[in-house]
């Protein structure tokens, strides 16, 4: 499964918001309470209906005002593409692209970790193995020899990729 868009309607901070993700890595940074972890947040949400925080309500996550917040993500899988969403007041939806036009495949209140699992071979475990860096660990990361960066990137991304990323931190540490 290959991320290319975070959606989010009265979600978090963001009243209403796309970001359309690259391929490869991608850097998010900015100052405190710009919505970094709000993005983090929201794409597992989206994948497991539950908040990446331990007893937070997600009603938590919902705008303040808002009756209820909507976190989506746009993803493709061998070859296909895909709009899944949640809402937080337990609405999924899960939409296929056909011919230019988007075909709802389920929707309504429901749990549907079987049917993700079931399409698209996703499951908690999966998730889990994401890496997302904090801020403490990117700085630990930065700080690290350049060799073993070199290393940690390779092993994460395999050497394709390894360029790629190097430059992006490069050019994020510069704009930081």
């Amino acid at each position: 499964m290959l991320l290319e868009s975070i959606i989010l309607k009265s979600f978090g901070c963001f009243e209403r918001r796309d970001f359309e993700l690259s391929a490869g890595a991608n850097l998010i940074f900015g100052p405190n309470f710009s919505g970094k972890s709000t993005l983090v947040s929201a794409i597992f949400f989206t994948l497991t209906g539950k908040s990446i925080v331990p007893k937070v309500a997600l009603s938590a996550m919902t705008q303040s005002g808002a009756r209820s917040g909507t976190a989506g993500l746009g993803f493709s899988n061998q070859g296909q593409r895909y709009q899944l969403f949640r809402s937080t007041y337990g609405e999924v939806q899960l939409r296929h692209e056909e011919n230019k036009g988007w075909r709802i495949l389920f929707t309504g209140k429901r749990e549907c970790s079987e049917d993700l699992r079931k399409m698209f071979d996703f499951s908690h475990n999966h998730l889990a193995a994401a890496t997302f860096l904090r801020e403490g660990e990117i700085f630990e990361f930065l700080a690290r020899q350049p060799a073993d960066r070199r290393d940690v990137l390779y092993a994460l991304l395999g050497i394709d990729r390894l360029m790629e990323v190097r430059q992006r931190f490069i050019d994020g540490r510069r704009i930081a």
